[in-house]
């Protein structure tokens, strides 16, 4: 027989008998549906995860630490002519960006400064670094630009720092707090791109007087220029950046200040030794996201302190992978017990068809026909339960996503605003339906061997 008769036999058997096989079929669907939203739950979670992950920061930057903490100065003494081990220097900053797969090592050095945007105070976290590592992690900014090597007293402003502007002629403070994620919130106090700014390291600048001075000299503020507005959220958000040369030319002045206010040096501290630059931390951006975890042993193994973000989605993804397997069975045992229905339907059919099969086989049926005509039955009962549980399961996810639009899973996606429920990729849906279909072949391949055994004159004699 030719397989288009077969097909069309086989669908004449189903449809004959059209309530035990939408029974057998409904088993599938509900194990289709199962499985698939069970999975999709586990999919969304993942890609959640990521999303999350990528708003804090990018997925290759690695932040190196000293091996042990100690109070960061820009200018440090070497003991007997060298630097003490683990802490940062240009000298190591060179080192990192020699180890395969690093696309730019940055020193960072950072300060706290006072700074002014009219009548509006703030303190800030000024980080001195190499302008190429901005550009390398393409950074994008909502207003103005990236910096540049030749910059002077230019900074670039993350998008939460406008926000921590206070008013300091009010009693109350005056600091903006707002809830984070949320799109209504007030606009900020100042805007930094047309405010007159300045910035010292005087920490009672742009504040009050106390009455009878200070008594200490007044420092001379820095006139500066806001050149852009990082755009979005995350590590760079509450952040400011200036060029590395620029922050050593301010710490330059700071320590000059504070050597002034201090009085003068204890005896022998001014001999003039060589002196070496280190650095709070480094950041090291890696070409590539499958060599992060290379790139971190290898700093490790220097003596370094190294993070990155690879590190929390890895354990996340453990996590979710752990969740999907969980959701994936209790799926798997709905499927299992429609397979089991399968089997059960379609020897049934044999024990009702058995003369049939007996006039089939005097009529010059071919043993392996009877055998396809059964296979085909079940592997039709598997795809058609397989094709209607993708629809029921497409409607779900859609429904799922509808009802938790505003509902952060599992307290991820920032408040909900990408955040999504289920998530069916089309590999999904092509494996379901072929795993379905299969699934049908594998619970008909027994009652078809045996319906293609069975004895001609037995079956003639059946009633």
């Amino acid at each position: 027989m030719r397989i288009k008769d077969l097909i069309m036999v086989s669908m004449r058997n189903l449809w004959r008998r059209k309530l035990r096989t939408s029974l057998t079929i409904l088993g599938v669907v509900i194990g289709t549906a199962s499985i698939v939203l069970m999975v999709s739950l586990g999919i969304a979670m993942n890609q959640n995860f990521i999303k999350e992950i990528e708003r804090m920061g990018s997925l290759t930057t690695i932040n190196v630490y000293p091996s042990y903490r100690y109070e960061p100065m820009m200018e440090k003494k070497p003991s007997a002519g060298s630097v003490d081990e683990g802490m940062i220097t240009d000298m190591t900053i060179a080192s990192f960006e020699s180890i395969p797969g690093v696309a730019i090592a940055s020193p960072v050095l950072e300060l706290s400064l006072k700074m002014t945007a009219d009548k509006y105070v703030s303190w800030v976290q000024l980080r001195g670094i190499k302008p190429a590592l901005l550009e390398i992690q393409k950074l994008k900014v909502a207003e103005g630009r990236l910096l540049e090597e030749q910059d002077k007293l230019a900074f670039l402003f993350g998008s939460e720092v406008a926000y921590s502007f206070y008013d300091p002629r009010n009693s109350g403070g005056g600091m903006w707090y707002y809830e984070e994620g949320n799109e209504e919130r007030m606009p900020p106090p100042v805007d930094l791109m047309t405010a007159r700014l300045k910035a010292s390291y005087d920490m009672n600048f742009g504040e009050k007087t106390p009455p009878g001075g200070t008594g200490t000299k007044p420092v001379r503020p820095y006139n500066i220029i806001a050149i852009g507005i990082i755009e979005g959220q995350g590590e760079h958000a509450y952040s400011v950046y200036t060029t590395l040369d620029q922050a050593k030319a301010i710490k330059k002045e700071q320590d000059r200040y504070n050597a002034s206010v201090s009085g003068p040096a204890t005896p022998g501290s001014g001999s003039k030794k060589k002196t070496v630059e280190t650095y709070n931390n480094a950041i090291v951006q890696v070409e590539d996201i499958d060599q992060v975890e290379a790139v971190i042993e290898t700093i490790k193994s220097m003596g370094f302190e190294a993070y990155s973000l690879m590190e929390y989605l890895k354990s996340m993804q453990n996590t979710s992978n752990a969740i999907q397997m969980v959701l994936g069975g209790i799926g798997a045992i709905s499927l299992l017990v429609a397979a089991i229905g399968i089997t059960n339907t379609m020897i049934m059919s044999i024990y009702e068809r058995t003369k049939e099969i007996g006039v089939m086989k005097v009529i010059g049926a071919k043993m392996k026909d009877i055998k396809k005509m059964f296979l085909i039955e079940a592997a039709m009962i598997g795809f058609i339960g397989g094709a209607t549980g993708l629809i029921i399961s497409f409607v779900g996810s859609k429904i799922l996503n509808f009802v938790g639009k505003n509902i952060s899973l599992f307290g991820m996606g920032g408040g909900g605003v990408d955040a999504q429920l289920s998530v069916i990729p089309i590999w999904l849906y092509v494996l379901a339906i072929v795993f379905t279909t299969l699934v049908g072949l594998i619970s008909g391949y027994l009652p078809a061997v045996r319906a293609m055994k069975l004895s001609v004159l037995s079956a003639l004699r059946t009633e």
